[in-house]
């Protein structure tokens, strides 16, 4: 029985290993001074890769307007890359004039396609081959003219599982950027501060609306109230996101009264039929009767 689990880690540590690697992996572009971004990928690996690139629309990408899929200039479009390799390939972007303000997205897409095996190992054991392409989606950010910074914050819930405490809430950006927002928390016991904790709501792209989950660490079991303070921190550059200035959208304080996770889900669900409900369009009730006094005028 051990030896069936080594084996079979093993074979998962084969699994997961990366046929080849890119670097940097995210591209932020200055669409008022395009340039070329140069990109490096290596192969690990004692097996021959062959790699096609190409972009890609980002699945919440909503408004087609702030696609940049079709503004990716990328050369070469394929890379075969021989065992321990390395390759540069350079991706320029060729915007439309006249852009608005703001924040552009595209993934760029490198995967793996199937070649003909090759492998520098010498053996005489047979191995058998199992066929895994890798691939790797890059995000590809485009920045224009003067960026705002801006979202709603809306329906805070704490929520317990009986064994772990999360919170949530509705995020909805109203910026020309992706919004790296967090919340600040103080929690409250009457007019006691009893604790405080930050936690992160993570990237919530230019016009899309997110309602993420986080886990609570600090909250106490007496706390019977919280003051949520809403933040969130932008690149001092767009080359070091290592260090980030950090501004304060709001605050507010609201009262502690924990649900299920199956309470919040039905609460959505019923919120979701009921909207659908008025969402259905309404038949014409008077258009029955009005046909039937035509065709007794007909008579």
């Amino acid at each position: 029985m051990g030896k069936k689990i080594i084996l079979l880690y093993f074979l998962l540590l084969n699994i997961v290993y990366a046929s080849f690697e890119l670097a940097p992996q995210i591209q932020y572009i200055n669409l008022d001074r395009p340039g070329t971004v140069e990109l490096h990928l290596k192969n690990p690996t004692k097996k021959l890769v062959k790699i096609k690139i190409y972009a890609q629309t980002p699945e919440d990408q909503k408004n087609k307007e702030l696609d940049m899929k079709d503004w990716v200039i990328v050369y070469p479009r394929v890379v075969y890359l021989k065992p321990n390799a390395k390759q540069l390939v350079r991706m320029a972007i060729r915007a439309p004039k006249g852009l608005k303000d703001g924040e552009y997205r595209a993934y760029l897409v490198f995967e793996e396609m199937k070649t003909q095996k090759y492998s520098v190992e010498k053996t005489e054991v047979p191995k058998a081959h199992l066929d895994i392409l890798y691939k790797i989606i890059s995000t590809i950010y485009g920045y224009k003219g003067d960026l705002k910074y801006g979202a709603n914050f809306s329906d805070f819930q704490f929520i317990s599982d009986g064994k772990k405490d999360y919170f949530i809430s509705k995020v909805e950006n109203t910026g020309t950027t992706a919004l790296d927002s967090y919340y600040r928390l103080t929690y409250y016991n009457g007019d006691r501060e009893i604790g405080k904790e930050v936690i992160r709501n993570g990237k919530v792209m230019r016009e899309n609306t997110d309602t993420p989950m986080i886990e609570l660490k600090e909250i106490k079991k007496k706390a019977d109230n919280a003051k949520i303070e809403f933040l969130y921190r932008v690149p001092k550059t767009m080359n070091n996101t290592s260090e980030y200035d950090e501004f304060k959208l709001g605050e507010k304080m609201i009262p502690i009264k924990k649900i299920t996770k199956e309470e919040y889900f039905g609460q959505l669900e019923k919120e979701k039929e009921k909207k659908s409900v008025e969402e259905t369009p309404k038949k014409d009730v008077e258009e029955e009767p009005k046909k039937e006094k035509v065709e007794e005028e007909a008579k």
